[in-house]
């Protein structure tokens, strides 16, 4: 916990941006360290954000793969990840009115 005394709360959010790189003792006494200043589950939230966004993007890639199969769904799904610039795809009105199109004209 020492490693952690005199650190700002920033800073210490920080560090918890990158508890992956910690030892599993830094990383325990860094959650310890959160958690006295009430800020406990950013470590959490910032793990989940990532693991989210891993999620997301794989499932970018899914659609993308059955949508190019003709499947309907998987387009109409992958034009709502560009309509919302979600899993790692930019935003793209545009593009997504594409796989829109597509999803209508296979059936959907």
């Amino acid at each position: 916990m020492e490693e952690f005394q005199g650190k700002t709360d920033i800073e210490s959010l920080q560090l918890a941006a990158q508890a992956d790189q910690l030892t599993p003792e830094a990383r325990a006494a860094l959650s310890a360290e959160l958690t006295r200043r009430g800020l406990g589950d950013s470590l959490q939230l910032d793990r989940f954000r990532r693991q989210e966004k891993k999620s997301e993007t794989r499932a970018a890639q899914l659609y993308q793969k059955g949508c190019d199969g003709g499947n309907a769904g998987a387009c109409q799904n992958l034009g709502l990840m560009y309509e919302h610039g979600e899993g790692g795809l930019r935003k793209d009105r545009a593009k997504a009115r594409e796989y829109f199109d597509k999803a209508h004209r296979l059936g959907e």
